[in-house]
Formats: structure tokens, sequence, C-alpha cells
């Protein structure tokens, strides 16, 4: 549910883009894609504990969560140079 409202918000700003001739709506739909990718990272993150104890029984020591996270963060970051 939450990509169809993403890709229907998305939608609306790119046709106020053309129909008013405003690049700042082309502005605002990146900068809403930003938001959901950087809260896609941010639900990631949350859920590395749970994710780990569900795998090997365990939670994670301080250094495999923080590995956890850079790579989190590594991947999201490569996502968002993708789409420029």
């Amino acid at each position: 549910m939450t990509k169809n409202y993403k890709e229907r918000v998305l939608s609306e700003f790119t046709q106020l883009a053309i129909d008013e001739r405003d690049n700042t709506y082309f502005d605002i739909a990146q900068e809403v894609e930003e938001v959901y990718r950087k809260a896609k990272a941010f639900d990631e993150i949350l859920n590395i504990e749970d994710n780990y104890n569900k795998q090997k029984g365990f939670s994670p020591c301080v250094e495999e969560y923080t590995e956890d996270v850079e790579d989190i963060i590594s991947k999201y970051m490569e996502s968002a140079d993708d789409e420029r």
C-alpha cells in the first residue's frame, strides 16, 4: 500500500510540473523520493536486532550492529546516486 501511495504522490507532482510548466514540482517529487528512501533505511535499521535474533537466536554485539547500520546506509546512498 505504501508503494501505491508513493507512486500516486510522485505522479501528482510530476503532472503538476507538466501542467504548470514549473520545475519546482519536479524538485518536490525528488525530495519525496528521498524521504521515502530514508524512511525505508530507517525502518531497516530499527529491525536489525529483531532480524538478527530470528536468524541467530541472540542480539548482535555493537560491532555487528554498527556494521549492519553502515551496510544499510551505504546501500541507500548508492540507490540515491543511481537515481540522480
